[in-house]
């Protein structure tokens, strides 16, 4: 599945978006898991797992030239899920909250 990146910020901070509640993000395991942490935090975050191939970035260039970014799982995305990898922070307040 690839969703818009700034969904991921959005249903991990715990937003009533009309588009996160209308994608049904608000039902995922992960909603609102990061609530307790900054936006800025946050996108520090998904950075990182991108930066891991934890998270995989689709860039695209819309029809009025608006960036527009997407993520779907990585190629290690697996390994978080079966505990074979663990995901550290560079912020000792972030710590594993993720996953």
């Amino acid at each position: 599945m690839v969703v818009p990146l700034v969904m991921v910020f959005f249903s991990n901070l715990g937003s009533k978006n009309a588009k996160v509640t209308k994608a049904g993000h608000d039902k995922s395991v992960m909603y609102a898991k990061g609530r307790h942490y900054s936006r800025n935090d946050c996108e520090r975050l998904v950075r990182k797992l991108v930066i891991d191939g934890i998270l995989t970035e689709q860039l695209y260039v819309t029809a009025m030239d608006t960036a527009v970014c997407y993520v779907k799982l990585g190629k290690f995305a697996r390994n978080i899920l079966d505990g074979s990898k663990k995901v550290s922070s560079l912020t000792p307040s972030l710590n594993m909250w993720w996953f």
